[in-house]
């Protein structure tokens, strides 16, 4: 299985610490991007740009689309798994 586009923005940004630090955001929520291999709903709509200076901060090696189409994929796989447990 290949890396995902987050992961590999982490790898290149050296640690989570330093992702956090950029985008003004504690240890446990970057560490909950990584777990769940998506970032919050709030970049999807643009309310936040972690995407965008993830991607500066690894000179755009991941881009931003990337992030964002991960994210976006993940959210739905999270959705379908909840409307599936509901049934």
């Amino acid at each position: 299985m290949s890396m995902s586009s987050l992961e590999r923005a982490f790898r290149l940004a050296g640690n989570s610490r330093v992702i956090a630090e950029l985008c003004k955001v504690s240890d446990a929520a970057v560490y909950r991007w990584r777990r769940y291999n998506r970032l919050p709903q709030s970049d999807l709509f643009g309310a936040t740009q972690y995407a965008k200076k993830i991607a500066k901060l690894v000179n755009n090696e991941v881009t931003e689309y990337e992030l964002l189409q991960q994210t976006r994929t993940e959210w739905e796989r999270e959705i379908k798994k909840r409307s599936r447990k509901k049934k």
